[in-house]
């Protein structure tokens, strides 16, 4: 598997007016400014570092992928 890294960040969850859709996050990826820059980015997995409190295997970095998560998600196709 290949690995590239890419800083984003959470905007907020797809909404309307009035409802929230906390399953689907908008995210602002550093570099992409237009639909058809974040083309390359359709499909790929999503994947959240943080820096926890307290230390767990000799680091306090945690690394989480949120299931089932891809960017785009059918918004561009």
């Amino acid at each position: 598997m290949d690995f590239f890294d890419t800083q984003a960040r959470h905007l907020s969850y797809q909404r309307g007016k009035r409802n929230t859709n906390p399953s689907t996050s908008l995210v602002q990826i550093e570099g992409v400014g237009s639909p058809k820059d974040a083309t390359f980015y359709c499909g790929k997995r999503v994947a959240f570092v943080y820096r926890a409190k307290t230390e767990r295997q000799g680091s306090k970095i945690r690394v989480g992928f949120l299931s089932g998560a891809e960017l785009c998600g059918g918004a561009w196709d």
